[in-house]
């Protein structure tokens, strides 16, 4: 559908009114080391599937669940396995673990979509995969923090993770990285990307000091489908507090 030529070509894609979507990802880590990872809840390397797989969801929390007061139901966002578009709507059921109908290969957002009296996600609600070894206390607790895909810190209603996989028949078109730190360290800004087949590559970086930094790109970088996306972080000491994120113009038919 075409837009009205003084129409922003950005706030257009937001509307959904061309071939390309607009995709903000952003993440926190209230613990980041000083090794570079991925800034997202849970702090650490993060580790990706090598197959896709079912994948089963509990909240540490036992009113996380259907008709109770915490989160009822989480959205799943992701790709499959040839990296296609795959999401689905969860009913949560507190401790026990609620495994998915479709199988993942990547996971890059996951949100509460409906919730009881509280509003929100009472507990942490932590994504794994279906997979030996995988499992979840009694009460609700990952008993393997090493292979958590996903988590949504209590109260948040939605990830935060810095991390992405461009889906397959697009092209991903990188406008800005940016990332902010309010302690007493300095903070080194990496942006990786891994082509599918591949290994991560520094794309950029840059550093901050108890402020915010971001690098924008006149002339927007292309990434390719399969390519996973991830905005790392290391600090000039430990338990560095770090936010920061990345936009994305995806253009389908690319």
């Amino acid at each position: 559908m075409p837009y009205p030529d003084f129409m922003d070509y950005k706030i257009a894609a937001a509307r959904g009114l061309t071939e390309t979507s607009f995709v903000h990802k952003f993440g926190h880590t209230p613990n980041a080391s000083t090794t570079s990872n991925p800034i997202w809840s849970e702090g650490g390397a993060y580790t990706y599937l090598t197959a896709e797989d079912y994948l089963i969801i509990a909240s540490d929390d036992t009113n996380d669940k259907a008709a109770d007061t915490g989160a009822r139901t989480v959205e799943i966002s992701g790709v499959s396995g040839g990296f296609t578009t795959c999401s689905e709507t969860v009913t949560l059921n507190g401790f026990v673990g609620v495994t998915t109908s479709n199988q993942y290969l990547r996971i890059f957002r996951m949100k509460v979509k409906t919730a009881g009296s509280s509003g929100w996600n009472e507990g942490k609600i932590s994504l794994l995969p279906d997979a030996a070894g995988s499992t979840f206390t009694a009460a609700g607790v990952p008993t393997t923090t090493a292979i958590v895909l996903a988590s949504l810190e209590t109260t948040t209603n939605q990830t935060l993770m810095a991390i992405y996989t461009v889906p397959l028949t697009y092209t991903a078109y990188l406008l800005k990285s940016y990332a902010n730190c309010a302690d007493n360290n300095v903070i080194e800004v990496s942006l990786y990307a891994r082509p599918d087949g591949e290994v991560f590559q520094v794309k950029e970086k840059f550093h901050v000091y108890r402020n915010s930094g971001e690098v924008s790109h006149e002339i927007p970088v292309p990434y390719s489908a399969g390519t996973d996306l991830e905005l790392r972080a290391a600090g000039s000491t430990s338990a560095a507090d770090v936010s920061g994120g990345f936009d994305l113009l995806l253009c389908s038919g690319d």
